[in-house]
């Protein structure tokens, strides 16, 4: 052969096969299969072991969760808030663990927490309504947003979660009426 190739590279050896990029390559034809399919088999089992394993462990954390969730819940956290036992919900609140929700209600003074990473607060302002089709800055507020009118401005360049007209600050919004998360806002 007189090509450029078998110059740069040599001659080819009888019984060799020669092949670029991705092809096949002699060790995929003449392979012993019971041996790469022996080592998949191990693999998969081990696999398999530690799946069963993993769901074991969650199965006995659910267990447990749901053991605990049911024991910690008071009697006083079911019932709503209304003006006689309001105080005993503010001391419900601060002796409860950090994933029970209060009940706000309109005309309360909260104080509105920042969503940013430190929930902590940025302004106080009074709840004057919670009625989801209410539209506040041109938007619906939905089940999960109350409207505030801030009265205090804590941290003034802290920005606001729903745009409300040219407003961009919490500052900017002082005796305005703002939408902000029910769950970031705290009595």
């Amino acid at each position: 052969m007189n090509d450029t190739f078998s110059e740069v590279m040599g001659k080819e050896k009888y019984g060799s096969v020669r092949m670029y990029s991705f092809g096949v390559c002699p060790s995929d034809v003449w392979e012993n299969k019971s041996t790469k399919r022996r080592n998949q088999r191990k693999y998969i089992q081990t696999l398999e072991a530690e799946l069963k394993e993993l769901r074991s462990l969650v199965q006995t954390n659910k267990h447990d969760y749901n053991a605990n969730d049911t024991s910690i819940i008071p009697d006083m956290a079911k019932k709503p808030c209304t003006s006689h036992n309001k105080e005993s919900q503010r001391q419900l609140w601060f002796s409860s663990s950090a994933y029970d929700t209060q009940v706000i209600e309109v005309g309360e003074m909260v104080n509105l927490k920042s969503v940013a990473a430190d929930p902590e607060t940025i302004a106080i302002g009074l709840v004057v309504s919670k009625d989801s089709s209410k539209e506040v800055g041109g938007k619906e507020l939905g089940d999960h947003y109350s409207e505030v009118v801030v009265q205090v401005c804590i941290k003034p360049d802290e920005e606001l979660i729903r745009p409300c007209g040219q407003y961009k600050t919490i500052s900017e919004v002082v005796g305005a009426p703002i939408a902000w998360p029910t769950t970031f806002l705290v009595t």
